[in-house]
């Protein structure tokens, strides 16, 4: 996830506050995926969640404010579209 990061912002350079803002994000991340593998989920199940959102955030071209119905996994499969 480091290398993705930096990958961006040297392709999208952004100001300092973003930048902090990214780090906040990325250490959120990591501690909700260490405290669910922690917890006993799978790591494959989480690794599926993350996938799920990624491919749902990529096909609607934004973060949704609410994960409801209109953004529930089925709607967007697109990882098992491409294969």
């Amino acid at each position: 996830m480091q290398a993705l990061i930096k990958l961006c912002l040297r392709e999208n350079p952004v100001k300092t506050t973003t930048n902090d803002q990214l780090r906040d994000a990325q250490q959120a991340l990591e501690w909700w995926l260490c405290s669910h593998a922690e917890a006993g989920v799978p790591e494959l199940a989480l690794i599926e969640v993350l996938r799920t959102y990624a491919d749902t955030i990529e096909y609607i071209g934004y973060v949704p404010r609410s994960w409801g119905p209109d953004t529930q996994r089925e709607r967007f499969r697109g990882r098992e579209r491409e294969q």
